[in-house]
């Protein structure tokens, strides 16, 4: 997780504005953080953990620990993550460009092969960490 500046890990803390994505029990907010001077912009995704089955949280755990561990300029970095009234926080960095997900929604279909292979060109790790 990110480790240069202290990002608080309560809710009262964050101030959500517009919601920018989601799906089935779980929302995508852009955000700011209230604790910073000034307030610092951030994507929170908050998931609802009383609607998720075991083998759903223990998915969301590994995800939690594989974005703590990540560490490349074109993959968004987890600041904080924690658990606020039944719902799963994580704080991360807001991208403005938004995700791949956003393109494929504005196209109108999945990634070509070309597509995806310059996607993994700029996230691997040949490309070394930040």
């Amino acid at each position: 997780m990110s480790t240069s500046i202290a990002w608080p890990s309560d809710a009262a803390s964050y101030s959500r504005g517009e919601q920018i994505g989601g799906g089935k029990n779980r929302s995508v907010w852009a955000a700011s953080c209230t604790a910073h001077e000034p307030p610092a912009s951030v994507a929170l995704k908050i998931v609802d953990l009383d609607k998720q089955s075991s083998q759903t949280i223990l998915r969301l755990q590994e995800e939690v620990q594989r974005l703590g561990q990540l560490s490349h300029a074109n993959i968004v970095t987890l600041h904080t993550a924690f658990v606020s009234r039944g719902e799963l926080w994580l704080v991360m960095q807001m991208h403005a460009a938004g995700s791949c997900a956003d393109v494929m929604r504005f196209w109108g279909h999945p990634f070509e092969e070309p597509a995806i292979f310059g996607v993994l060109r700029e996230v691997s790790p040949a490309r070394g960490p930040r």
